[in-house]
């Protein structure tokens, strides 16, 4: 029974001495003040002291610093490394496990150094190092711009128990695995204490697993990330042997340029005026030109108005009024593809082909411009329309918040500008969330209230999209076609006759006779004359007629009133005439100038005028 609890009592020291060697949790972090200009040594562990455990066989230390470069070698080392997250490998039993750490700036320097220690199974990061400056180079390289952020490193080699030389780099990539993972800083600060806070964070396997954000999982030596102005970050590469793990030096950026941290996240954004116009001029200015970002802007909004009154000059003077859907729809499906490659779909490789990306953005847009107007065009201008109006009042408020829903559009302007795979690692925290079910609100709400206008609200509408302009022209030549046909007369001659007035021709007699004067009328609206003389039973009103009538049925029977010639008659020119005959004891006019049979083929009631 003893011996069995002796057993127990080894096996459980065991599990937690290899618990302890497999998660590194021998680590620590020191903040040193560098003076300007010189060099300072600094004590890693004592080579000479027992009391180093035997199991750690190297220890990685990183060289942070806030804002200026710092330099980092062994003693009697030619080589060294320069940077604000630099980094190296000191091996016990060859190493003496110190460093100097040199500051060449004019100022004093503040300086985080985190050291990390491993068994000989574990991973060495940037052991396989080829093209850094270091035989043994743990650190990351970032190569930032406006729009995306290189990262770089080099691949990592195995250990041995039984020396210290790691196995062949050919040998060991097959059984090492690199996840990258970002940790997102406080946004708006942009202080030192923060900026050591996140770098001992992520330094760490435990915390990186648990509190950073992984990225994904690669075998290349760069990869592209979008960059988020003003969102500081920190990126850091975790190398898996089976269950052993090695974490590499982090590397942190601001996306705007550590030089000029103070200004970080001021720079004014371009907000969408005119969505199309603004936002094509745009890729074109940055694209194909050297201007900087206040011309752009400049230009940008220039341009935009223009197209816009050219669009509209050209919906007017062609006279097709669904040439204002084609803009409509692009808008629409562009944002919604955008929207769906700023989620992870986007970060699928099928997504890191240009000709793929491109290709398949574009054919959205375009399906959703060609779908809608075949099912029903209201529904296109109304659904495009509150989606896109809300994402604008949206990204106002979301550009102030340091939030993530603008870069839906910024991403691809990035993209468009460099034609460069990169990968989406924007966080989506609670203010997101946020921010995105107010624009779904406003989307629905948008949607509903307008689809209930055009259906139910007010009067009835007429079919959309309309030209009033061109519905009322063409109506009215219509009629002016049908009463000339109707008509005994032709339609007035300008030559004026030998009396000074206007002539017409019969159609019966083909003779031209003179237009009667409309003074000449008497109260009961025929033409006071002697018998015998040609009468033109058509007022002045038959020029311009109008008709009255309501039905949602197929057909209808409109009454017309041809003969309200005085001006001081109530139902001269106006829809509300009584129908013939009235209380004057008019005569009703002969049956082909009294009806006029209208269609309505549009399934719903319209008022006619």
């Amino acid at each position: 029974m003893n011996n069995f609890i002796v057993n127990c009592v080894i096996i459980l020291i065991v599990i937690n001495i290899f618990t302890i060697l497999a998660n590194g949790l021998l680590s620590g972090s020191h903040v040193l003040t560098i003076p300007a200009n010189t060099t300072k040594l600094f004590a890693v562990y004592d080579s000479a002291d027992s009391r180093t455990p035997v199991w750690v066989r190297f220890v990685t230390v990183g060289l942070h610093s806030h804002r200026h470069n710092l330099t980092l070698f062994k003693p009697n080392d030619r080589k060294s490394i320069t940077g604000r997250n630099v980094g190296l490998v000191l091996f016990t039993g060859v190493d003496s496990g110190l460093v100097h750490i040199h500051n060449p700036n004019g100022v004093d320097v503040n300086a985080l150094v985190v050291t990390d220690q491993h068994v000989a199974y574990d991973p060495i990061p940037g052991g396989c190092s080829l093209e850094f400056p270091l035989k043994v180079s743990p650190f990351l390289r970032l190569y930032e711009n406006q729009y995306f952020n290189r990262l770089e490193y080099q691949y990592a080699s195995i250990g041995s128990a039984k020396d210290l030389k790691h196995v062949s780099c050919e040998k060991s990539q097959s059984d090492i695995e690199y996840n990258i993972y970002g940790y997102f800083l406080r946004e708006g600060d942009y202080t030192e204490k923060e900026y050591f806070r996140a770098i001992t964070l992520m330094s760490n396997i435990s915390d990186i697993s648990n509190q950073g954000s992984k990225l994904m999982n690669t075998t290349a030596l760069r990869k592209y990330l979008y960059a988020y102005t003003g969102r500081p970050v920190v990126y850091n590469i975790i190398a898996t042997s089976r269950q052993f793990s090695s974490a590499y030096v982090p590397i942190v950026t601001y996306d705007c340029g550590n030089d000029s941290i103070e200004h970080c996240g001021k720079h004014e954004m371009l907000f969408f005026g005119l969505i199309d116009g603004s936002f094509i001029a745009y890729l074109l200015l940055i694209k194909y030109t050297e201007l900087n970002q206040s011309s752009i802007r400049i230009y940008t909004s220039a341009t935009g108005t223009i197209l816009a009154l050219v669009w509209l000059a050209v919906w007017k003077i062609l006279r097709q009024p669904l040439l204002s859907l084609v803009l409509t729809g692009l808008s629409l499906g562009f944002l919604l593809m955008a929207t769906l490659l700023f989620t992870t779909i986007g970060n699928l490789e099928l997504f890191q082909n240009d000709i793929n990306y491109w290709l398949i953005m574009s054919c959205a847009a375009i399906l959703v411009t060609l779908f809608f107007p075949m099912v029903n065009p209201v529904a296109l201008s109304v659904v495009s329309s509150s989606i896109v109006g809300s994402y604008v009042a949206v990204i106002a408020v979301d550009h102030y918040i340091y939030g993530s829903l603008s870069y839906i559009i910024i991403n691809v302007i990035k993209r468009a500008d460099y034609s460069l795979s990169a990968y989406n690692t924007v966080p989506f925290q609670n203010k997101d969330i946020i921010m995105a079910v107010i624009w779904l609100l406003l989307s629905l709400t948008g949607i509903v209230l307008q689809m209930h206008y055009s259906t139910t609200g007010g009067q009835s509408r007429g079919p959309f999209p309309s030209d009033t302009y061109c519905h009322s022209h063409r109506h009215q030549e219509s009629l002016e076609r049908y009463y000339r046909r109707r008509s005994q007369y032709e339609p007035y001659d300008s030559t004026e006759s030998q009396s000074g007035g206007r002539r017409r021709r019969s159609r019966r007699s083909r003779r031209w006779e003179p237009v009667p004067d409309p003074r000449s009328y008497s109260s009961s609206g025929r033409l006071a004359t002697a018998p015998g003389l040609v009468v033109d039973e058509r007022s002045a009103l038959l020029q311009h007629p109008y008709y009255t009538g309501t039905s949602n049925t197929t057909t209808t029977t409109a009454t017309i009133n041809p003969y309200n010639d005085s001006v001081s008659h109530p139902g001269y020119g106006g829809v509300s005439a009584p129908p013939l005959p009235d209380s004057t004891g008019r005569i009703s006019p002969p049956p082909d100038y009294n009806h006029l049979y209208i269609t309505n083929t549009n399934g719903r009631e319209y008022q006619s005028l």
